[in-house]
């Protein structure tokens, strides 16, 4: 395939199932002594790489040798689905055209799988993983989130956003979560139920040293929250707000049903 995908410049949709983490490392190997060279698809403008039905399957390792020999467009969605999480290592060692673009990061949590989405802000270029939870522990859930936040495609997002079905203990930490946004601007809360933990959150430090100036902020640069129509944490949030002010924290604006309320 990696010898293959050279010839067609004007391919826009590439969609790979069942590819075996073997398959992934011996498509440079087979048939020649040399190793391919590299290649330019101009015009793809989808990349899909799926576990299929088969267990021995591995779309991270398939994909990290399809990028790491083929060059794409900026204007790309790539995604992996059927990732299990419990066997996941990292995400942070694939070659994304253009990931310090990515200013948008989404999370959507059901019963059976967290689908991690990082795309820039007209939605025309995209990373997405869609992580299996069977058999994974919470810790490798919370670490493949956060990774994907501090270290991956997401680095970089201002606006965030998460939905959930289950409850944040079941899959990370609300502190933790919030820890990972760093250059977050903007959150947006789904769901009702992860409402309340994450208002406490806000108003959790990292660190507590004597110097309350030097209190590093849960999502430090937080200036809008969006919360689900039904939630009026409006008395709540005036005192995380206060609380985060005296620390030097931004002031934030809620948004759950218009007009926007600010909150000094």
């Amino acid at each position: 395939l990696v010898r293959l995908l050279p010839r067609l410049p004007v391919l826009e949709e590439l969609r790979v199932s069942g590819a075996s983490a073997a398959a992934a490392y011996e498509v440079r190997d087979a048939g020649a002594d040399e190793e391919p060279s590299a290649g330019v698809l101009p015009c793809l403008r989808t990349f899909e790489v799926s576990r299929g039905h088969s267990d021995d399957a591995d779309p991270v390792a398939f994909a990290r040798e399809v990028l790491s020999r083929v060059s794409l467009p900026s204007r790309c969605n790539i995604r992996l689905r059927g990732v299990p999480a419990r066997r996941l290592v990292t995400l942070t060692d694939l070659h994304l055209p253009h990931a310090d673009t990515f200013t948008r990061f989404s999370v959507d949590v059901t019963f059976t799988a967290i689908t991690l989405v990082a795309s820039t802000s007209d939605s025309l270029a995209s990373f997405s993983a869609e992580l299996e939870t069977a058999g994974a522990t919470k810790a490798r859930l919370q670490s493949c989130v956060t990774a994907f936040a501090t270290a991956g495609p997401a680095a970089a997002a201002r606006s965030v956003s998460v939905a959930s079905q289950r409850a944040w203990a079941t899959w990370c930490n609300a502190p933790v979560f919030l820890s990972a946004l760093s250059h977050a601007t903007e959150l947006e809360v789904r769901d009702a139920l992860l409402a309340d933990e994450l208002l406490a959150a806000l108003s959790t430090p990292l660190e507590s040293p004597a110097d309350v100036q030097a209190v590093r902020l849960p999502c430090s640069r937080l200036e809008t929250l969006r919360l689900p129509p039904g939630t009026n944490p409006v008395e709540k949030l005036e005192a995380i707000c206060s609380e985060r002010k005296a620390r030097g924290g931004p002031c934030i604006t809620l948004e759950y049903a218009r007009p926007c309320i600010p909150l000094e």
